[in-house]
């Protein structure tokens, strides 16, 4: 028995036989790389008389054959998972023809070849890992894993230059284990949920679009699992039978008759409280006394709103629009935007859709804006302020954003929201800008809808102007974790100082209580997208400072819809009291857990 922890990435608990998944070696790509690198152009050192010119043209014809013959192979998958998994997934790959087929990565790789003298197939290595390795170095979580797409890109042009195809997954022997380095999002889109039991790889996080396919298919995986590989090799040597826990991102490899056992268990456990959690999908977020919440669903892709119709959300809190602009090498267009949003706004048939506008700076660059050299990029040109405070250019990128928002408001309830607020004036120059394009989608005979306008509550000066903002904004949505970043001087993605984040922090939740008070006194809703509003121990003690919308994962809008409809509002006000006396975030936690167990006991 062979036991490894990796990354939890769908949930679900699994018992099948091992399945090494492994591509097949470029031979041929390898040693003309290895003779390239040797002696500039591949053939030379053995005394081949070529002009220099006719290899540089031999070698700009087998990369532009290759990602010819690459391109044919992403439209083919394009057409089929659009008919196989429909539009939603289909644009993962539509997002990975921009890439290819992006003049800049084209002349990257040329360039290799004419000035420096690699071969094809050198040059596309170093153009893909250049890219890959820009989108490594950044802060953010969901930009690193953004390599792996790259990666795919990368391999899928290389095997098409060299004429060798992919394997498919399509056809695996059935009620398999899938162990892999890793897994591309163009080999997840081939697994077939009835066939395949799940998968484990070495690589990749929980934000990686395997993962995230992983768990629109619904189907148990486990990522970031260092050393799987070879424990399958030796696993093979035995029994081959593998038991996977998606939930909790652990692989047992031939596992004893009493762990198989302990693991049914597990398995007959996860199924019956996710049936108890599907129970709960169709009735209201009400406490005992009556009082009645909404419980959004936070999404990055048409695809993760598909997935949260099982759970029965009260709408979308939270859609980082931001997705749509990372995923390719140039903005989007306002018809790409509005395809995206409408089909948001029609998944969720009449519930709000709360779109937040492009929300990247800081450790969140895009390739087609220009970001300047920041000392503090935290502080700096990131949120709605790269918009309005570009002397030129940015603008243009919130109108045609806000365009397409407005189209897909007649297709539904379409709500809007800006981040990094800080300022009274900010929300009166948007809604100035707002208006305009309003007008010229009138002026021009444009359908478009009616959009709610709000704000992101997430900096200290934003917080304490809440009742002043209050007055010209329809809705505020409290962003939890950059509030707590911001109030505690404590960036989250720092190692160094992860005591100093604290998401309990008194100081963050007096804020917050400041926010929905002034919410309330203007009778506007005030609801939260950050971490904190699917903490379960947060449930109670948000509620009853008069919170009226949580929006979070999914998978978590049951947990949460638990704790609600088990208690009620007196309970939930002494919570909410608790916490904030609390001295430190320790006291508070220690509290607002003691105050849930005693509504669910």
């Amino acid at each position: 028995m062979t036991a490894l922890k990796g990354i939890a990435a769908s949930p679900g608990v699994v018992l099948g036989r091992v399945f090494v998944y492994t591509m097949p070696r470029l031979e041929a790509v390898e040693s003309r790389c290895h003779a390239c690198h040797r002696c500039a152009w591949f053939g030379c050192e053995a005394g081949v008389e070529v002009g220099e010119g006719s290899v540089a043209e031999a070698e700009l014809k087998v990369l532009h054959d290759g990602i010819a013959a690459a391109r044919d192979q992403l439209e083919n998958l394009v057409e089929r998972v659009r008919a196989e998994r429909g539009d939603d997934l289909a644009e993962v790959f539509e997002g990975h023809l921009e890439i290819l087929t992006d003049e800049g990565l084209d002349e990257e790789m040329s360039a290799a070849i004419v000035e420096r003298k690699l071969c094809a197939y050198g040059a596309i290595r170093e153009g893909i890992e250049h890219q890959r390795n820009e989108f490594l170095a950044l802060e953010d979580e969901y930009l690193r894993e953004r390599a792996d797409d790259l990666a795919d890109i990368g391999r899928r042009l290389l095997y098409a230059t060299a004429g060798v195809p992919f394997m498919s997954l399509g056809d695996i022997p059935e009620g398999v284990i899938i162990v892999a380095r890793d897994l591309t999002p163009s080999d997840t889109a081939q697994l077939d949920p009835s066939r395949v039991g799940g998968f484990a790889v070495e690589t990749g996080g929980r934000t990686s679009h395997t993962a995230i396919m992983a768990r629109t298919l619904e189907l148990p995986a486990v990522v970031g699992c260092v050393g799987i590989l070879d424990a399958a090799q030796h696993a093979l040597e035995g029994k081959g039978e593998l038991v996977l826990d998606g939930g909790k991102g652990e692989v047992v490899f031939n596992p004893s008759d009493a762990e198989i056992t302990q693991f049914e268990q597990r398995r007959a456990a996860y199924l019956a409280d996710r049936e108890a959690m599907l129970a709960l999908a169709s009735l209201p977020a009400t406490t005992r006394d009556g009082q009645t919440v909404m419980l959004g669903v936070n999404i990055g892709t048409p695809a993760d709103a598909s997935a949260a119709i099982p759970w029965n959300p009260d709408g979308v809190g939270l859609y980082r629009s931001e997705f749509l602009f990372m995923d390719q090498p140039t903005l989007p267009t306002e018809d790409q935007q509005f395809k995206a949003y409408a089909t948001v706004a029609k998944v969720m048939k009449g519930k709000p859709v709360i779109l937040r506008t492009l929300d990247v700076g800081g450790d969140k660059p895009v390739a087609a804006i220009p970001f300047p050299e920041e000392d503090n990029p935290f502080l700096g040109w990131r949120g709605v302020r790269m918009c309005l405070y570009a002397e030129e250019g940015n603008q243009g990128v919130l109108r045609t954003q806000l365009r397409a928002a407005l189209r897909a408001a007649a297709e539904g309830d379409v709500w809007v929201m800006y981040p990094m607020i800080s300022a009274y004036e900010e929300v009166l120059a948007i809604k100035a800008l707002l208006a305009e394009v309003q007008a010229e989608l009138h002026a021009q005979g444009k359908r478009y809808g009616q959009v709610k306008t709000g704000i992101m509550v997430e900096t200290p000066g934003a917080a304490m102007i809440a009742d002043k903002l209050a007055e010209i904004v329809d809705f505020f949505s409290i962003g939890s974790n950059d509030l707590t970043q911001y109030t505690l001087a404590a960036d989250r993605g720092n190692q160094q100082i992860a005591r100093c984040y604290q998401t309990f922090h008194p100081a963050v939740w007096r804020l917050v209580a400041e926010v929905i008070k002034a919410g309330k006194a203007r009778g506007i809703p005030v609801g939260m997208c950050g971490e904190l509003a699917g903490i379960e121990e947060a449930a109670l003690p948000l509620l009853g400072l008069g919170l009226d919308e949580y929006s979070m994962s999914a998978q978590s809008l049951p947990r949460i819809k638990r704790i609600i409809r088990a208690a009620s509002m007196d309970q939930a006000c002494a919570a909410a009291q608790a916490v904030l006396q609390a001295h430190t975030a320790a006291e508070a936690h220690a509290v607002a857990h003691a105050a849930m167990r005693a509504v669910l006991e």
